[in-house]
């Protein structure tokens, strides 16, 4: 994970925690919206730098979230639980979304598409392409064509489809 996103991260987590801890329980929706915005860096702390920076996301926000269990532990016990349910998912969510960001990063290596720019391709690559006059094909090959601008050595057949055909295509030669 780059140092911009890292500092991304913190600088959500900061705000965030701040936003919660300075919202006051008389406006319960606001505070409990807060509460679930810890979400998003967890999610994208796991998605950008994988299983072990979504862990440690997600353990530094229940840190800091933690204060404020201690604080409402008089009122309702239903409170509590929701709090302490609250730190689970929070967890949940930072392994979960960093599971993925390690799939993704191991299947962007095994295609050998370079992976936030470290990788580097070895190997030729042989592509397939099906294009057609429509808008989506001419997309999907302008996208085809950055994705293997990177790569130093690939081949790309092209396999038009024709929709009309012309009085001659058939015709045989007597």
């Amino acid at each position: 994970m780059t140092t911009r996103r890292k500092i991304l991260i913190a600088g959500l987590v900061i705000f965030i925690t701040g936003l919660h801890y300075s919202s006051t329980m008389k406006n319960v929706p606001l505070h409990e919206f807060y509460r679930e915005l810890f979400f998003i860096p967890a999610i994208l702390a796991g998605l950008w730098g994988g299983k072990k920076s979504g862990l440690t996301t997600s353990i530094v926000i229940s840190l800091l979230f933690l204060p404020h269990i201690l604080r409402t532990m008089g009122t309702t016990e239903s409170t509590l639980l929701l709090n302490l349910f609250e730190i689970v998912l929070f967890n949940l969510a930072g392994e979960l979304a960093g599971v993925y960001g390690d799939v993704k990063q191991q299947y962007d290596v095994s295609l050998n598409i370079p992976y936030r720019h470290t990788a580097v391709q070895t190997e030729e690559r042989q592509w397939l392409l099906f294009i057609d006059s429509t808008p989506a094909s001419l997309y999907a090959a302008s996208y085809a064509s950055r994705l293997l601008k990177g790569l130093s050595v690939a081949t790309v057949t092209l396999l038009c489809v024709l929709k009309k055909k012309d009085a001659d295509f058939f015709e045989s030669v007597a």
